[in-house]
């Protein structure tokens, strides 16, 4: 399965790459072959066992913490001499919440909600203030780490399941958003996102979930009803992660949260959508066993 699910996803995202470079895309040839490369990361981690898998999650949480403290040190007035503590505190309770995701993230994943309420509606300079960002990093990046690393206990199954309906729901969206979208629905804070592009999204949902019953079996002895909550659920909360960092992006007044990702941005630029769903789909998919 996990060998289908390499072959598979890297010969899609080599398409669409080679014809970028055909095309003289050179920014989304770029992006391509940086997906190619933690494609590559990603599977090999799968591939290696789960202790692998959680230090592959355990990097990506620290390099989201670190992109996060650097912004806010920025655009925030605490004074140095807060700042240290601070981030001890931070980094302590996310390293707890990484550890005990399994056991917690139920409980937390509410908070991760709230937390992603008030960074959509709240003023900037609520947003901007360090406690919230201190929360922000705890209730959704670490927490989205350790369910991320927590999914991969049952084996490769799950993993492969959200990771790949997660693409399939962004490059659909992203091509007929570029090809037909007009409607825009969220035009200050995703002037990207169109109505036309969600419904793209939904038509790769359904085109992901079709492969995860055919050339790449982890959803083949899963029940009807089963697949069709996860096509609920990705379809509610596929583009709410991208949504959401975009808002914070914004409120903090930047345009990337850092730049080791060509063609991306940073990790929290490339595994937003990631983080934000992985706490809700380690519950779906428990609950559906």
């Amino acid at each position: 399965m996990l060998l289908a699910f390499y072959i598979v996803t890297l010969a899609m995202i080599g398409f669409f790459t080679l014809t970028a470079l055909l095309g003289g895309k050179r920014e989304v040839a770029v992006r391509g072959l940086t997906l190619i490369v933690l494609q590559n990361l990603t599977c090999l981690a799968l591939w290696a066992g789960y202790p692998v898998f959680r230090f592959y999650a355990a990097l990506v949480l620290l390099i989201g913490l670190f992109e996060l403290a650097r912004h806010y040190r920025t655009v925030s007035k605490v004074r140095l001499r807060w700042a240290m503590p601070m981030l001890v505190l931070v980094a302590a309770a996310s390293a707890m919440l990484f550890l005990e995701a399994e056991h917690v993230g139920r409980y937390v994943a509410p908070v991760g909600l709230a937390l992603a309420g008030f960074a959509f509606w709240a003023s900037a300079s609520k947003v901007r203030e360090p406690a919230f960002g201190a929360f922000f990093a705890i209730g959704i990046v670490a927490l989205g780490a350790g369910s991320l690393a927590t999914l991969a206990q049952d084996g490769a199954a799950p993993v492969v399941t959200f990771l790949l309906l997660l693409q399939m729901n962004d490059a659909f969206g992203l091509l007929a958003g570029k090809k037909f979208g007009r409607t825009k629905l969220f035009p200050r804070i995703s002037p990207g996102k169109s109505l036309e592009g969600y419904i793209g999204g939904a038509a790769g949902v359904i085109a992901g979930i079709l492969m995860l019953n055919g050339w790449i079996p982890a959803l083949v002895d899963a029940s009807i009803s089963k697949q069709i909550m996860i096509f609920i659920f990705v379809l509610l909360f596929g583009n709410m992660g991208d949504l959401l960092f975009s808002a914070l992006k914004r409120k903090l007044g930047i345009k990337d949260f850092g730049g080791m990702l060509p063609g991306h941005g940073g990790i929290l630029d490339r595994f937003d959508n990631i983080v934000f769903g992985a706490p809700l789909f380690a519950i779906l998919w428990a609950a559906l066993q």
